[in-house]
């Protein structure tokens, strides 16, 4: 028992030691929570927690009454609360992370949200960003200069996608199931474009890569459905990756910041009532 004990307090520490080399400084974290009457995310900062930028919501493209909002205490209970129900397909909900004020936006970024399909559907969406937000109308483009991970139920699939348009060869992630949470998370360095450490429910996704994730593509961090979509995220959350002043991190050490931060926002939401 104690060579277990001295074992594991050995590995606790090299994973400190690891975490240890790098800092996330929060820029956009949330914490949606329900109240009495359904609150509409629409041009309000409701349930952010830390936000840098100092911005608000956004929702373009989507129809006209497809508004995403936070349910209400006495929702039915097929619609879970404390959440952030993107309600109508061809959505998109987002938040300027550009520099503003005191605020600059940093080079290195990581990001990640939890995201359920809900009912029966071929649902796809996406986790990334825009340089600018689609216009809202009906029947707009939802991917209209998106670049981030395109997520297809049908097929258990992510893929990058470039400007509103798939590059690459998409990665299977497995069996995608509707009304279930999946956490998707991946780290992204502006100066370069590059994608890395992709993520989803908390195991790695390999075979994805990109120099499409530029400060301009990414000036907008967002959430989108597809056509016949519908989704949920909880969780949504936008970080630096810096490492101490000085000191410059091993690859490995930031693989194992994205690795950690991700699943531990995959536990939180497994834990957290619906």
């Amino acid at each position: 028992m104690r060579g277990q004990s001295q074992t594991s307090r050995i590995v606790l520490c090299s994973v400190i030691m690891a975490l240890a080399a790098v800092s996330q400084g929060g820029i956009i974290e949330t914490d949606f929570v329900s109240a009495s009457a359904r609150q509409s995310l629409d041009g309000t900062a409701l349930g952010l927690t830390t936000n840098a930028p100092n911005s608000t919501w956004s929702v373009a493209a989507g129809w006209n009454w497809g508004n995403p909002f936070i349910p209400a205490t006495w929702d039915p209970p097929g619609i879970p609360t404390n959440l952030a129900n993107l309600v109508e397909e061809k959505t998109v909900l987002g938040i300027s992370i550009a520099s503003s004020g005191g605020y600059t936006k940093p080079a290195q970024i990581h990001m990640s949200t939890d995201i359920e399909f809900p009912g029966s559907r071929n649902h796809t969406g996406g986790v990334g960003f825009f340089s600018v937000l689609p216009a809202r109308a009906d029947n707009q483009n939802q991917f209209e200069h998106f670049t981030g991970l395109h997520i297809n139920e049908t097929n258990g699939t992510l893929q990058v996608m470039a400007d509103g348009a798939l590059t690459g060869s998409p990665a299977s992630v497995g069996t995608i199931s509707e009304g279930v949470f999946y956490n998707v998370g991946f780290d992204i360095d502006t100066l370069t474009g590059a994608l890395s450490n992709v993520t989803f429910d908390g195991s790695p996704v390999g075979g994805l890569s990109s120099n499409a994730f530029t400060d301009v593509a990414t000036a907008f961090a967002a959430v989108v459905v597809g056509g016949a979509s519908r989704a949920y995220i909880d969780n949504f959350t936008v970080s630096e990756i810096a490492a101490p002043e000085g000191d410059v991190p091993e690859p490995a050490s930031l693989a194992l910041l994205g690795l950690a931060a991700t699943g531990l926002g995959g536990y939180v939401r497994r834990r957290r009532n619906r």
